[in-house]
């Protein structure tokens, strides 16, 4: 059963992640336009490590479009 519920999480991410992977590059880009390719990389980064905390702790979330712009701002000012 575990196994069954890591697998519909990791689906799950897989799926926010390929949907909004751009939206989470144009946000930080708009955020800062001069910000460098690694920059930019480690900060996707950190967004699909909160997204993951988020989908295993609860599950989904609403508002999919103002959530991921919401964590992004938070993870730019960490």
């Amino acid at each position: 059963m575990f196994f069954t519920k890591r697998r519909s999480q990791e689906n799950a991410f897989k799926d926010v992640i390929e949907r909004w992977a751009g939206f989470v590059r144009a946000t930080l880009r708009q955020i800062d336009p001069r910000m460098g390719s690694a920059d930019l990389e480690e900060l996707e980064q950190d967004v699909r490590m909160k997204l993951w905390q988020v989908l295993v702790t609860e599950g989904q979330f609403d508002k999919p479009a103002a959530f991921i712009r919401k964590l992004v701002l938070n993870v730019s000012i960490d």
